[in-house]
């Protein structure tokens, strides 16, 4: 019984502690003194996630990505077309990482919508 009660009561940890990853996350991008506002739209998929991208001041939107993966609290999102990733850490409503592009590297924190 008491191997039970703490087999249920991990469980229950394990659960309340995963993050969730899903929703619109927006920030803005600083590159060579212009700002550019990104939008990742990630939505959850039986084998995991899938996510597009806006970016509305160069009139993108939609932009499919070719990967979203969640491990633990890190976020990696991929564009081999594009030449970019987005890796970050997860927190309640916000991701806040590293977005990469050709080569050249810039913060990027996100806020869920």
């Amino acid at each position: 019984m008491r191997f039970s009660m703490t087999l249920i009561f991990l469980m229950t940890c394990v659960i309340v502690n995963a993050q969730e990853l899903g929703g619109s996350y927006t920030g803005t991008l600083e590159v060579q003194g212009m700002e550019l506002e990104l939008t990742y739209n990630i939505t959850k998929t039986v084998d995991g996630y899938t996510a597009t991208l806006d970016v509305p001041a160069q009139g993108a939107s939609g932009i499919e990505l070719d990967s979203v993966v969640l491990e633990g609290d890190e976020v990696s999102i991929q564009s081999a077309k594009m030449q970019m990733s987005f890796v970050g850490k997860l927190a309640k409503d916000s991701i806040v990482g590293i977005y990469e592009q050709m080569g050249q590297q810039y913060p990027l924190s996100l806020k869920k919508q």
